[in-house]
C-alpha cells in the first residue's frame, strides 16, 4: 500500500483553502514591495549591500514569521486536544 496518493490528496485539499490563497497574495505583495523599496534605495547614495542579499534577508524574515505563526497555534491546539481526550500521557510515552 502506498501512502503517496493520500499525501497528494491532502496537499491538494490544503492548497485550495482560503488561507493559502491569502498567504500567496501577501507573499507576492511583500516581494513586490521589497523589490520596489530596494530599487528606490539603489538609486540613492547608500549602497551598503548587494540588492539580492537584502531582498533575500527581507523575504527570509517574512517567510519565517508567516511559518512560525500558524505552527504555534497548531501545536497548542494539538496539545489541548490531547488533554481533552485524556491521552496526553500516552503522547509523552511515544517516540
Amino acid at each position: 500500500m502506498s501512502f503517496l496518493p493520500i499525501v497528494e490528496r491532502e496537499l491538494r485539499a490544503g492548497s485550495r483553502r482560503k488561507a493559502t490563497y491569502r498567504l500567496r497574495w501577501w507573499t507576492a505583495l511583500v516581494a513586490i514591495g521589497a523589490c520596489c523599496w530596494l530599487a528606490g534605495h539603489r538609486m540613492g547614495p547608500v549602497r551598503s549591500r548587494q540588492p539580492g542579499q537584502s531582498l533575500f534577508s527581507i523575504l527570509t524574515g517574512y517567510i519565517f514569521a508567516s511559518a512560525s505563526s500558524p505552527a504555534s497555534s497548531f501545536t497548542s491546539d494539538c496539545i489541548s486536544e490531547e488533554k481533552r481526550e485524556g491521552t496526553l500521557g500516552l503522547l509523552f510515552l511515544t517516540d
